[in-house]
């Protein structure tokens, strides 16, 4: 992907709770990290940032770069530092790279992999959430903190997990190519159903269509119950404000997995013409398949400067 990025935007490395934890902020605004050049009115943007299945934080550095570029280029006013760190078997927290594979590549185990890893995330973003402040001593020097959560694929997931299972942490989420229904978007590689909200449905029918080995009771058992918890207490009122993007042609996680949540709260798809930065919640389908456009960039940017 292209970048607008310029050497004016800085990365620190942290390590929160054992982890390699990467801030990106501008050289221009004052230093997050430095309490004393921090003013006595100023406020910030976190964006906590996670990117996808087989990706890592420096694969992501150009993105980052460029959002922060972006950013100040539409917004000179409010600081904003992007939070991002490695998945787990990811970067330089890889442990066996095969068990990143799909089942079509030959790890038997994908199902699980990947699902774990995203209920590992929610674990380490809270983690880092609490505990950043202790050792960035320069966020309680701001007037105000917003806190954003943001992902990309598997890290969109994990990011609609965290908003949904820490209700009050984040102000607003940030999906790109992601899914609300972690059960259907997995089982539909398994076997084509042709249909979503799978979690509702019986597990016994369900492996009827495919080598339950691949993907057993157990992992069906948890993670439909966090589809189900996802599905009846992610906010969609006033205290969560929450940008989903979709690629209209996506077939890794196609945008129907989440159309039974959009019908549940009385939503539905809207086209990028469409896009208002004000909405509380919007679910913009992009001419795309699983990627993120040069579109999705500028409108995450704008969505994120109106935030």
């Amino acid at each position: 992907m292209s970048s607008t990025a310029d050497d004016s935007v800085q990365k620190e490395t942290l390590l929160v709770a054992g982890l390699e934890v990467y801030a990106y902020y501008s050289k221009a605004k004052p230093n997050p990290f430095d309490p004393k050049s921090i003013g006595d009115d100023e406020s910030l943007k976190v964006m906590f940032s996670l990117h996808g299945r087989n990706g890592s934080a420096q694969e992501s550095d150009g993105l980052y770069r460029d959002l922060v570029t972006r950013y100040y280029k539409e917004s000179p006013g409010q600081s904003l530092v992007i939070i991002t760190f490695d998945h787990r078997n990811h970067g330089k927290r890889t442990v066996n790279k095969d068990r990143n594979k799909t089942w079509k590549e030959g790890n038997d185990s994908h199902g699980a992999d990947m699902l774990s890893i995203i209920a590992g995330g929610v674990a380490d973003v809270k983690t880092i959430y609490d505990y950043l402040p202790a050792l960035v001593p320069g966020l309680s020097k701001y007037k105000k903190v917003t806190h954003v959560m943001s992902g990309i694929s598997m890290g969109a997931m994990t990011t609609l997990r965290v908003a949904a299972q820490h209700p009050g942490i984040f102000s607003g989420a940030v999906s790109l190519i992601g899914s609300f229904d972690l059960t259907s978007s997995l089982m539909n590689r398994l076997h084509d159903f042709g249909r979503s909200a799978l979690y509702k449905e019986s597990y016994d029918s369900l492996s009827k269509s495919f080598e339950p080995r691949l993907y057993p009771r157990e992992l069906f058992d948890v993670v439909a119950k966090d589809d189900t918890y996802c599905a009846n207490n992610y906010d969609l009122d006033d205290k969560l404000k929450t940008f989903l993007m979709f690629g209209d042609h996506d077939n890794v996680i196609p945008s129907s997995c989440s159309e039974p949540f959009l019908t549940k709260h009385g939503k539905k798809f809207k086209s990028r013409k469409d896009f208002d930065s004000k909405e509380q919640f919007q679910a913009i389908k992009y001419n795309a398949g699983h990627e993120v456009t040069t579109e999705m960039r500028e409108d995450w940017t704008t969505w994120l400067v109106k935030f």
